[in-house]
């Protein structure tokens, strides 16, 4: 008997995928409510017919152990295509009131007949934050600041970005970009690569938080070698969400007027930094590193090189180092120059 019914069971699964019946979802739950912003929970119907979601189910744990009952969607309930269906599941005076906990659980969704269709399970929110999918119906989730309610969710663009140019001089790079708005902004990350390379970060510019005014922004690359370099701001706002800008390119065609070394970046870094330095002559070159007893812990360059700019990758956990600060050095021929670095772990 079992079996006759997994067997119909498949069939009929089967038979509503190919009509191309579609269930509500739930799409965004908020948990942080107040008194006057009880918790909620939305439902979605990403179908293109309307369902009649009366008698429909929505509960927490409590509802799932029988210690509570159900909360039940009242009679006459129809969610048209493709539109949102907001259930408030606290504060209400209703004694199916479940206040949903800020440190995460899972919520529940069945249909009248008892049939389970959805459920989510919510992490540990933040306050004016809702977990939502993105976009709407599919299966992924996002923690969305600010939520949504009742309407499409779309993320807050942080930062609308309407310009970024790269103009080389002599053997610099001048990059230049301007906002007209800014939410949450951090800042932009700088980053550079050459010919089919990786990019890797050479600086930061601070970013104006939330701002509606315009704001300009400039960044000097100074000495980044010969060669067509691209370069792309990756802006990162305070909760640590990044987008990134278009690519912008220039050429640097001058070999550098001097010998440099500059700051590593990432500092402090975890696990990796890049350290840049230009030669305005051909020669030997080493780059080391020490710790603050004096000791060499690490060769990154031991090797004739070429007049031009160079970027080197030093990964401290394949030197197994701990915490701490470190100096490394760079010497060409007759030049000598140590700057300072901070490993975090």
């Amino acid at each position: 008997m079992k079996l006759k019914n997994l067997h119909a069971l498949l069939l009929f699964t089967s038979f509503m995928m190919a009509v191309g019946f579609s269930q509500p979802k739930m799409n965004e739950v908020y948990s942080r409510g107040t008194s006057t912003d009880p918790d909620w929970i939305e439902i979605y119907n990403p179908s293109s017919s309307e369902i009649d979601i009366s008698g429909y189910k929505i509960y927490d744990i409590g509802g799932l152990s029988g210690s509570k009952s159900k909360k039940i969607l009242p009679a006459g309930t129809i969610l048209q295509a493709k539109s949102f269906y907001v259930v408030t599941t606290d504060n209400t005076g209703d004694t199916t009131d479940f206040g949903i906990s800020n440190n995460g659980e899972t919520v529940w969704l069945e249909d009248a007949t008892g049939f389970l269709i959805d459920s989510v399970v919510i992490p540990a929110l933040g306050s004016d934050t809702s977990y939502a999918r993105m976009p709407d119906g599919a299966d992924t989730f996002i923690k969305l600041t600010p939520p949504t309610k009742g309407s499409a969710n779309q993320p807050v663009v942080p930062v609308e970005l309407v310009s970024f140019i790269a103009s080389a001089s002599n053997d610099c790079v001048n990059l230049k970009w301007m906002t007209v708005t800014e939410t949450n902004n951090s800042g932009f990350e700088i980053q550079r690569r050459k010919y089919d390379e990786d990019f890797t970060g050479i600086g930061f510019v601070k970013g104006f938080g939330t701002s509606t005014e315009k704001h300009k922004y400039e960044f000097l690359d100074e000495n980044p070698g010969v060669g067509v370099f691209q370069y792309r701001l990756k802006q990162i706002d305070f909760s640590g969400s990044y987008s990134y800008s278009n690519i912008v390119e220039s050429e640097v065609t001058t070999i550098p007027k001097t010998t440099y070394l500059q700051q590593n970046y990432p500092n402090p870094f975890n696990p990796v930094t890049s350290i840049n330095y230009s030669m305005s002559v051909d020669g030997m070159v080493t780059l080391k590193v020490f710790n603050v007893l004096g000791n060499e812990v690490a060769q990154l360059v031991n090797q004739f090189q070429n007049a031009g700019s160079y970027s080197i990758q030093f990964p401290a956990n394949g030197f197994n180092l701990p915490s701490g600060t470190y100096f490394y050095e760079l010497v060409v021929g007759g030049f000598k120059s140590v700057k300072k670095m901070q490993l975090i772990k």
